[in-house]
């Protein structure tokens, strides 16, 4: 602390506070100097006019409310720059331990042990109605990569192996899309994600009713006045059902082993 200067407070009474030393604050693509004033008395942390113009910070006003906006980029690092903590508050970066009370009382069937893990429910099969008079969907599957295959490989003998998948010959074939996904394998290998597209085959079967509320009636029943929200990650919760036999040919497409290079239909 070199120097104290006089501070306008909230309650229109000066008072001095403590300058700091200036410090580096690197966050994101930006970094900047800065000297920071010490206010013991303050209950929160505050960034004045000349911090915010250096960190391009935007201020709007409405009639109810202030809103700050920063780069996208900057924001998780900011929040962890202007948050104080003792150590014991401090929690580590990385996956999240599940405690040991809530994986007891949630069945040990619910939780995904692995990336191949397919989450079937015990539970009726589905069952599918085509539309009378329609003509077989029978499209050629696309050409795919041999990296592509090779990343799908895993995937299709994992699946056969747990009986989600069957070797079939059916009428009906639909193309499979290998999409690649933007991490790596512990081997540095491509990781691929299986989609199938069924865009002509829910064309020929008979709509049902939706058995899921429409979300823009769910976002209606929302007070106007609301402004904080809860948001859900729910990209690793997923659960599988299982389709009657009678209609697994539907959904048949071709598979060729990227190692020999033969093809056969699978459901």
């Amino acid at each position: 602390m070199n120097e104290n200067i006089p501070v306008m407070g909230i309650g229109g009474k000066p008072f001095d506070c403590s300058v700091l030393q200036e410090a580096t604050i690197e966050i994101s693509d930006i970094s900047v100097s800065h000297a920071f004033l010490l206010a013991p008395d303050s209950p929160v942390n505050l960034l004045g006019r000349d911090l915010l113009c250096k960190l391009r910070a935007q201020i709007f006003f409405s009639d109810d409310k202030i809103i700050v906006r920063l780069p996208q980029r900057q924001l998780p690092q900011l929040c962890a720059a202007l948050t104080q903590a003792s150590e014991d508050q401090i929690l580590p970066m990385g996956p999240m331990n599940i405690p040991e009370r809530l994986r007891q009382e949630v069945k040990a069937s619910l939780w995904g042990t692995s990336k191949t893990d397919l989450g079937i429910l015990q539970t009726d099969p589905v069952k599918i109605t085509l539309r009378a008079g329609i003509e077989i969907p029978r499209i050629r599957q696309y050409p795919i990569s041999r990296e592509a295959l090779f990343g799908l490989q895993e995937l299709i003998s994992t699946f056969l192996w747990l009986g989600a998948l069957v070797h079939t010959k059916s009428p009906f074939n639909t193309p499979i899309l290998p999409v690649r996904k933007p991490d790596m394998d512990p081997d540095g290998k491509p990781v691929y994600r299986f989609v199938q597209d069924l865009r002509v085959v829910n064309k020929v079967v008979q709509a049902k009713h939706n058995v899921v509320p429409n979300p823009y009636t769910i976002l209606t029943a929302i007070p106007a006045g609301t402004v904080c929200y809860s948001v859900i990650d729910l990209c690793n919760a997923f659960f599988s059902i299982p389709l009657d036999q009678d209609i697994w040919d539907i959904f048949a497409f071709t598979w060729t082993d990227p190692e020999t290079g033969r093809s056969e239909q699978l459901t």
